[in-house]
């Protein structure tokens, strides 16, 4: 008796401090608001969770009581409670809804939250027991069909029990009888009726409400609001809503891309994988060479593909440095939508990087005065050669300046040396050489396609990159009808291929104030606008006095340089 009359007077005492606070501690202050999230049920637990519109650390206070009461009688008062908010003024409210004999206390209540400068808030719920709701959700077990389930969803009185527990039931009685039906088929399958408890109940038909939601509205932007309210998780730390706060909009862009491109879908475990997948590719897509090999072992267990034996290659792969190189190039080319996908591009790097090609014969040409270094008159090999490590050029010691990128695109593939081992940086590059360099480094599906070009033979080597390069918008030829195949390529017609790849592969602009162009006069008006934008980028310069000399012939080391800086994602 002497415990209950104490619990008694400190509750009055309390209730009369929240209350001389609320009243009269600032009369002359505006009002604000207080933002209050749904109660969330946690056993027999009441969670209220909120942010103060100010975001800063205040006191906050609150007072539940019974529906119809009032909060300055004990009698009708449930809890009270008063605390700091965080720094940022969010802040969190536990507290169980018994009585003084520690019995439930069952019923329909007020939450109000106060804090200074007269900010309130209040929310209404309805309690039910966890032992209440627990005789309902017990009876699952006994379900043994689609209609048994049926009938207990649609049992009018459940409803509030279903509503109390945290379902958004107002949703689904919303619902035509058609999309009812396909919501409780959604939530039965897959569904363990034997050992379901609350939270997953909860879980499982909020989810399936709003996926059917999801699969009838026709508009990304509708689906997206939609999205919120279904908050999808990648992990426990990860879900769509804590990726909207970060505010990564090329990622938030293609998420929603993505899992609005799969509807309708049909099951709970499809939509959650979708997202998970969805999730775990853009990072792996959007890898830098550095963290490549980390990314791809971050998300194995969640995408699922740590026992397939294309990732099992890979992880046992020896020259790792390189296989990392191709599956990064062929990515910007075209991003794994699946994981399927993925594991085919980490099969075909791995194969790859495994072969041991050798050298073409037949590379010919002289000097500056513009030699080819690959022979138009042999069929080229189809294989990279030999990893940089082990071949080692004698005669690119003048042009350091190329020398990495020399042995990163020899070492891909993407160019050739010389049988003698030198690489003769100072030849000039051919129109057909240089397509076919920008096709392989940029990763491009090959095309054996229709040539329209009239002056390209049809059985040529090249044939089928300057087709691919054509049907990619990469190349347009000197006419419609000519592509001067064998013409040394001009430094500002390299210009416009290099940016028209550069935009195909994404590539972020970064503004490179500093570098001008002093002849750029000199170039072409269909030109300007690429060497401009390639200034820009950061992947070309003037030379010592800022000239660009656009209609000079491209040498094979400047070649490999531009090449090398379009495909290194580092950069």
């Amino acid at each position: 008796m002497l415990k209950e009359r104490c619990g008694e007077m400190k509750k009055i005492f309390v209730c009369f401090a929240i209350l001389t606070f609320l009243f009269c501690g600032s009369a002359y202050a505006t009002p604000a608001n207080i933002k209050l999230n749904p109660p969330v049920y946690e056993g027999s637990n009441i969670v209220i969770k909120g942010e103060l519109a100010s975001k800063n650390k205040e006191t906050v206070s609150l007072i539940s009581y019974k529906k119809g009461g009032r909060a300055n009688n004990p009698n009708d008062v449930v809890s009270v409670i008063e605390r700091p908010s965080n720094d940022d003024g969010k802040f969190s409210f536990t507290f169980t809804m018994q009585d003084e004999k520690g019995a439930s206390i069952n019923g329909d209540y007020v939450v109000r939250v106060m804090a200074k400068d007269n900010a309130r808030s209040e929310v209404e719920f309805s309690y039910l027991c966890e032992d209440t709701r627990n005789e309902v959700l017990n009876t699952l077990d006994k379900i043994s069909s689609k209609t048994q389930f049926s009938e207990f969803i649609n049992n009018s009185l459940y409803e509030n029990i279903f509503i109390v527990a945290g379902v958004d039931f107002g949703k689904y009685k919303g619902m035509s009888s058609q999309n009812q039906t396909k919501v409780l088929d959604m939530f039965y399958e897959n569904c363990n009726f034997k050992t379901i408890k609350e939270k997953e109940f909860v879980f499982r038909m909020n989810y399936a409400i709003g996926i059917i939601m999801y699969n009838s509205e026709t508009t990304i932007e509708k689906c997206n609001d939609i999205l919120k309210n279904i908050n999808p998780k990648f992990d426990d730390k990860i879900d769509y809503n804590t990726i909207l706060a970060s505010g990564e909009q090329k990622l938030i862009s293609e998420l929603n891309q993505k899992m609005f491109s799969e509807k309708p879908y049909l099951s709970i475990e499809t939509f959650s994988k979708r997202f998970i997948d969805s999730y775990g590719l853009y990072n792996i897509n959007n890898s830098k060479p550095a963290n490549i090999q980390a990314n791809l072992e971050k998300y194995k267990v969640n995408l699922a593909y740590i026992n397939l034996s294309e990732y099992v290659t890979y992880i046992n792969a020896p020259d790792k440095t390189l296989v990392n190189d191709k599956i990064i190039i062929s990515l910007k080319s075209k991003a794994a939508n699946s994981v399927s996908e993925l594991m085919a591009v980490l099969k075909k790097a791995t194969d790859n990087a495994s072969d041991k090609p050798t050298h073409g014969g037949g590379n010919g040409g002289g000097g500056g005065g513009g030699g080819h270094y690959e022979n138009v008159n042999q069929p080229k090999p189809e294989e990279p050669l030999p990893d940089p490590n082990i071949i080692k050029f004698n005669d690119i010691s003048d042009v350091g300046w190329a020398k990495e990128s020399i042995e990163k695109l020899t070492g891909l593939g993407v160019i050739s040396g010389y049988d003698d081992k030198t690489f003769k940086p100072n030849n000039y590059i051919t129109r057909e050489e240089f397509t076919k360099m920008v096709v392989v480094a940029g990763g491009y599906d090959i095309s054996e396609g229709k040539c329209d070009f009239v002056d390209v033979d049809l059985k040529g080597w090249s044939t089928k990159y300057i087709v691919t390069a054509k049907q990619k918008g990469i190349i347009n030829g000197i006419s419609e009808t000519q592509f001067a195949p064998n013409e040394n390529i001009l430094r500002q017609d390299m210009a416009v291929i290099v940016a028209r790849c550069a935009k195909l592969l994404n590539k972020t602009i970064v503004e490179n104030g500093s570098v001008t162009i002093s002849d750029m006069d000199e170039v072409d008006e269909y030109a300007k606008e690429s060497v401009e934008y390639l200034v820009r980028m950061g992947i070309l310069s003037g030379d010592e006095v800022g000239n660009f000399k656009p209609k000079d012939s491209l040498t094979r080391a400047e070649c490999a340089k531009v090449v090398y800086s379009l495909i290194d994602t580092d950069k």
